[in-house]
């Protein structure tokens, strides 16, 4: 009998409040609060079309109604980055929040990744450097604050750090490149080489799946596998299957960001279940963008995955967009027939493929054991 088949079934409340969690697929920039975006507009005199936080909640966060695609997701960031983008003491404060935030929901470990240069004034990317409210007299002060993608690391390492330390909750952080723009994907190695040190564990592709062929960034991943850096890679989420594939192969991806297009396929699906390549889901985000849309099936992939003996995991995405949390991820898994023994294995899933090191991680799996009295 399966995992699937002999779990006990929670209920909603249940599930939502459950304890000991680790999370492994957050992004940072999709996390912030609606009311410090709004407190930071206010300090740096951007003057956003609303009153307050909940009329802002109108423009950076996605709502049901209208068409689910990837894009219209991926849309709503460009509203709310242009606030935060280059003011090194606002990223530094959001990723201190992101730590509170996420030890508000039990969850003991989270590996939360962003990309250095969507978030920096020294690169130029189309959709985010001009935005009708942002004045003029701010834009002008703006233009004499720079701020790298190194500089950008260095707070968001900060922030991080000193939440941890004042919650108690573990964080640690993994850099993104964007699938638009290999020529950046080199310069993210280095950094995630430079601040090892300091939290930075593995690098991820991100952005419009199938946007230029995957292959573009190869030559940064191996660079990235040479030197011992970790590897996650967005793919099979509106893509297809063959992109796990690619991922896996070319670009020696460790664990795949959605990857719901494999159960189209059943050879890419037994590639990744052999290599027990981890799974990184997210159940709210999967409907949103549209990504369940092109699935041979009527079945979530995360409720076949638990019944195969998959390595996977749940996760929330993006909460701050979705105003989601993973406790609901939680419950929507219970309501599609996951029980409790799910997801602890998901827990415990998420423990063993995270990108700590070894002495860490096994310190981490020994307090899961603790706090799920070693249901397993």
């Amino acid at each position: 009998m399966s995992s699937y088949q002999a779990s006990r079934r929670l209920s909603g409340a249940s599930a939502a409040t459950f304890k000991g969690k680790v999370e492994l697929h957050v992004h940072l920039d999709g996390s912030l609060r609606p009311e410090s975006l709004f407190d930071i507009a206010q300090q740096r005199g951007i003057k956003v079309p609303v009153q307050d936080a909940t009329d802002l909640r109108k423009y950076c966060c996605y709502h049901e109604h209208g068409e689910h695609s990837l894009k219209r997701f991926l849309d709503t960031f460009n509203f709310f980055i242009p606030i935060i983008r280059g003011d090194i003491d606002a990223i530094e404060r959001v990723s201190y929040e992101f730590c509170q935030d996420q030890a508000s929901q039990h969850i003991v470990y989270s590996e939360a990744r962003y990309s250095p240069h969507l978030l920096a004034t020294t690169v130029a990317f189309d959709g985010l450097e001009k935005k009708e409210y942002v004045s003029e007299e701010a834009r002008l002060r703006d233009e004499k604050r720079t701020a790298s993608p190194d500089d950008v690391v260095a707070a968001i390492c900060r922030g991080l750090e000193r939440g941890c330390r004042d919650t108690g909750v573990m964080v640690r952080s993994i850099l993104c490149t964007m699938t638009n723009r290999p020529d950046w994907s080199m310069e993210v190695v280095e950094l995630a080489a430079k601040y090892r040190s300091s939290g930075v564990v593995a690098i991820d592709m991100a952005g419009m799946e199938g946007f230029l062929p995957m292959e573009e960034h190869q030559p940064a991943f191996t660079r990235a596998k040479e030197l011992g850096i970790h590897r996650t890679v967005h793919a099979g989420e509106i893509g297809i299957a063959e992109n796990v594939r690619t991922a896996i192969e070319k670009l020696s991806a460790e664990r795949i960001g959605h990857g719901y297009a494999i159960v189209n396929d059943a050879s890419v699906y037994d590639l990744v279940k052999q290599r027990q390549t981890h799974l990184e889901a997210c159940i709210y985000s999967s409907h949103l963008t549209g990504a369940l849309k092109k699935l041979k099936t009527d079945q979530h992939p995360v409720v076949r995955w638990c019944a195969d003996g998959m390595n996977c995991s749940l996760s929330t995405d993006d909460p701050g967009v979705m105003q989601d949390t993973l406790g609901d991820e939680y419950a929507r898994a219970a309501a599609l027939g996951l029980g409790e023994k799910d997801l602890v294995q998901m827990c415990f899933n998420a423990a063993r493929s995270c990108f700590l090191p070894e002495s860490e991680k096994e310190q981490l799996i020994r307090k899961l054991t603790e706090i799920h009295n070693a249901k397993l």
